[in-house]
This record gives C-alpha cells, structure tokens and sequence, in this order.
C-alpha cells in the first residue's frame, strides 16, 4: 500500500485548529519540511487567508545568521528521508551556507536511534538503560561533525534533543525557532486583534 501524503493527515486538523481560533501555524515536525509535502500544504492553506505558516526550517536558518553571522559550516544530524530530501541542505546552500552531514551508514545509525523499536528515542525517550545506546549513538554523530568541522549543529529530528548528554558545539532545536518565530509572527501580523492586509508568508 502507498503511504500517504503527510499532508493529508494535516488537512485533516487544519480546519478544527482555524475555527478554534489559531491565526499562526507551524509543523514541528523537520521531514513534514520537505518540499513534495510542505508545498502541497502551504496550497491546502491558502484557503485560510487570514492565516499565517510559519517554516521552521527557513526560520532556523534565519536565527543561525542572526546569532552567528561568521558561521559557514553547518552539522546537521537528521533521519534518512531529511537528508535524502535535502530539507536543510538545500536552503541552507541558497543562505551560502554548507550542510555538514554524515556519510550513509552515519545517517541510518542516528536514523535507527530515532526509530529502533527496542531502543530507539521514539520507544524509551532517551531514558534509563533501554535509552543508553540511542543516547550514545547521538553523542558519537555530535563528535563525528566536530570531525568534519561543523561549526555548530542542527538536532534535524525533533526527538533528538531528548538523547543529547553532552555538546562541544553549539546546538540549535528547530522547534525553539518555530516557537519564537510563531510568537513574533501573531504579534506582528494580529496585535490588537487586527489582521495584517499581507497575505506574506514566512
């Protein structure tokens, strides 16, 4: 059986989420990012005209150069299908900016450490003895872009904050530039109960 656009699945919520009020809407989730899904979501939105679509990965992107304006080279650590659809790696290159990433057999380890039904994050959060190995094969990706000569980190999935122990660089979590960027988007765009006349999306 084929799988199913995620963005079904978000077509879904999308109406129930406008009527109870939300204004400003963002995925936390990195791979719902890659352009054959997020294209067709932000066109299922565009019915919604008063409401605003936060990307977390351009937003990400954007606090990096704010907050490091000197940095060039980028570790990202994500899934297989993040980094097979170049959800970072694309956008960043067009910032002229380079994706540090890990080779194959890299990728699938921290891959596995995400979705490993024994120990993978999903299955133990990263916790007690069941959550060691996954904690440890983050810790071992972080040290590998070191190696590489990343300059800070992206943490690509949104699970894998929860396994990281120890950092030499600096970290960044998509999901705290989304929140921050979905908070500045509702005040700017609806302070005062008023609706923006741009129908620009971020």
């Amino acid at each position: 059986m084929p799988l199913e656009n995620a963005t079904v699945g978000a077509a879904k919520v999308r109406g129930p989420l406008v009527a109870s009020g939300a204004r400003v809407l963002g995925v936390p989730c990195n791979t719902f990012h890659a352009k054959p899904i997020f294209e067709q979501f932000e066109l299922a939105m565009r019915e919604f005209q008063d409401v605003r679509i936060v990307n977390m990965i351009d937003t990400t992107i954007m606090d990096i150069r704010r907050r490091y304006p000197s940095t060039v080279h980028i570790g990202v650590l994500s899934t297989t299908g993040t980094k097979r659809e170049r959800v970072f790696s694309e956008p960043l290159s067009s910032h002229g900016l380079i994706a540090i990433e890990l080779d194959e057999p890299g990728v699938e380890r921290v891959h596995a450490a995400i979705y490993d039904e024994d120990w993978g994050i999903k299955a133990t959060g990263a916790l007690g003895e069941r959550g060691l190995t996954a904690r440890r094969v983050v810790g071992d990706a972080l040290e590998s872009l070191e190696s590489l000569h990343a300059e800070l980190v992206i943490l690509g999935c949104t699970e894998l904050p929860l396994a990281v122990e120890k950092a030499n660089l600096p970290l960044f979590d998509p999901l705290d530039s989304l929140a921050t960027a979905m908070v500045d988007t509702f005040v700017e765009c609806f302070r005062s109960g008023h609706v923006a006349e741009s129908a620009s999306r971020l």
